[in-house]
């Protein structure tokens, strides 16, 4: 489900010509865009029909509002804008603008992705309270080529989709797979028979359990003195805690700072191998630096710097990431509402300590499933890109489909 942010920012996607068998229809004259009752969730029951609201599923109800599969617009909050399409049998709230009782003249899944396409960012009215309302739809036009042609524009689309679809499970399945292996061999280890008690659970006998502190040379954190006021529009990126994830460390929305401010915060500059660890939000959420992080700096993020005589940057980084490591950063939150880990959390942290070359083997099969995972992530970054594209052409006219 789409954000605010994202929505706000799309472009609006009007052509400026079309085919000239085309023509230019208002939505409100392609179906009747409508908001049922919200239900209330004390009337919402643990069985019956389910009810979506602004955000997707939220529940069961006694009775379904809409029949059959129907095109939403969620017109209220935070993902205000948001085009999907509804499951048959089910109960849409008010937080949605339904469009029901579709034309002949189009067909509901050209519309729903002639919708998508264009975007309603620009009839997103309201800032405590985003919304759109029926008055703003009336202002809404959308291309409309002959209704063989919707069909068989929609047809295509659905077949991208469905690709889309496929290539996802694939994903979730893999990365299910790499989660269970990975806590598996980071307390089973590879071939063992011999098993002892430990702090953590049962390990390999010839495993040890250690501090973090224990097996790095230096835990600190980031910028700490008001690091906004040397944030520049260029320069050295800094990483903030939304820059870290279990993937790696991503280059978006990036703050920066001048080469000057970055040798006088020098204390925290990073290094190839450096493990990065969130504070706050998502807290044991880590990352490695790699190459292209070299000389960056960051904020509000505890640095490991590994002793790699002893561990793996890649094996620490990993155990953090486990089940076992987050449960062990969760201990130390002890039920807080904001969560937060210190640099004195990260350097108590329990971990388990193979011998290096355990650590590597255990290091190739995980990357291994890793390779594989990317292979199907850039798949389907990929068929997104097509079905972009896709989508510029057909919706717009700019090709033709031939219809038989």
């Amino acid at each position: 489900m789409s954000n605010l942010s994202d929505v706000m920012t799309l472009p609006l996607q009007i052509p400026e010509t079309i085919p000239n068998d085309w023509s230019w229809r208002n939505l409100v004259e392609l179906c009747n865009p409508k908001q049922w009752k919200t239900i209330s969730n004390s009337d919402l029951t643990e069985t019956g029909y389910r009810v979506f609201g602004a955000n997707g599923f939220i529940g069961y109800y006694h009775k379904f509002n809409h029949e059959d599969e129907t095109i939403s617009v969620t017109c209220r909050g935070a993902t205000c804008g948001t085009v999907n399409l509804i499951p048959p049998r089910t109960y849409i709230t008010g937080n949605s603008m339904c469009l029901d009782n579709l034309s002949r003249e189009v067909s509901k899944f050209y519309l729903f992705y002639a919708t998508q396409f264009r975007t309603f960012s620009d009839v997103i009215s309201g800032s405590a309270q985003p919304q759109i309302t029926g008055e703003g739809l009336k202002k809404v036009s959308l291309p409309i080529p002959p209704l063989l042609e919707q069909k068989k524009i929609a047809s295509i689309l659905t077949s991208v989709d469905e690709v889309i679809e496929n290539t996802q499970i694939q994903i979730d399945k893999l990365q299910d797979l790499k989660k269970a292996t990975m806590n598996e061999l980071l307390t089973k280890g590879i071939g063992h028979t011999e098993f002892k008690d430990s702090e953590l659970g049962q390990i390999p006998k010839s495993w040890e359990i250690v501090s973090c502190e224990d097996v790095c040379k230096k835990i600190m954190v980031g910028i700490v003195i008001t690091p906004s006021k040397y944030y520049t529009d260029v320069g050295v990126p800094v990483f903030r805690s939304a820059n870290v994830t279990e993937e790696g460390i991503n280059f978006r929305n990036l703050k920066y700072i001048s080469e000057e401010s970055n040798e006088l915060l020098k204390k925290s500059k990073l290094t190839v191998g450096d493990v990065l660890t969130v504070r706050t939000g998502y807290p044991g959420t880590s990352a490695v630096v790699q190459a292209n992080g070299e000389g960056c700096n960051c904020v509000d993020v505890v640095i490991s710097r590994p002793n790699k005589e002893v561990i793996h940057t890649n094996f620490l980084c990993y155990w953090i990431n486990s089940n076992y490591g987050k449960g062990e950063v969760l201990k130390k939150q002890g039920g807080l509402a904001q969560q937060h880990f210190n640099v004195g959390d990260l350097r108590e942290l329990k971990l388990v300590l193979p011998c290096l070359d355990e650590q590597r083997r255990v290091l190739n099969i995980l990357e291994s499933q890793s390779m594989r995972l990317e292979v199907v992530e850039q798949k389907l970054h990929q068929t997104q890109s097509l079905k972009k594209s896709l989508m510029q052409d057909l919706l717009t006219g700019k090709v033709r489909v031939t219809v038989n």
